[in-house]
């Protein structure tokens, strides 16, 4: 397991420790009483009342990429990917800009939701089928929505 804040933190750190197991023990045992926002894969174990969590988009997107059939740039799949590329050029943009961090969250809050929006309703018009890479890419979204969308 291992952590590190955001770069519009004041202090950055990072914090890596190994345990055997992906349990909720073993998240909480880390986690103590923190009450910030805590980014994961979406693995169960990582929920608790104490913090608020955030899906990772990095993650999701992986879950597409994995679902692109083979040098099909027009796939369904590459299309969801475009999307989200999207949306991390805008983040990537921002920072490269140093822009502070109330501007980016009104960034996050406008053009990125936008962009998530148009995702979600995308997600929304596939029929994939059961058991595909693609399936298991949209349901992990759809699973993870209210934690994507958290800012």
């Amino acid at each position: 397991m291992g952590g590190c804040t955001g770069t519009s933190a004041k202090l950055l750190i990072a914090i890596h420790t190994y345990r055997d197991s992906r349990s909720k023990v073993t998240a909480e045992e880390l986690l103590g009483s923190y009450d910030g926002i805590v980014q994961t894969d979406g693995l169960g174990a990582y929920g608790s009342e104490e913090y608020l969590h955030a899906g990772c988009w990095s993650h999701a997107r992986r879950k597409f990429v994995d679902s692109i059939p083979e040098n099909d740039k027009t796939s369904k799949a590459a299309k969801a990917v475009e999307i989200i590329d999207r949306a991390f050029a805008l983040e990537r943009e921002a920072r490269k800009a140093n822009v502070p961090l109330e501007k980016m969250l009104e960034i996050r809050r406008k053009e990125v939701k936008t962009i998530i929006e148009e995702f979600y309703n995308f997600i929304g018009t596939l029929r994939p089928s059961k058991g595909s890479h693609l399936g298991a890419a949209v349901t992990y979204v759809l699973n993870q929505k209210d934690k994507l969308l958290l800012f």
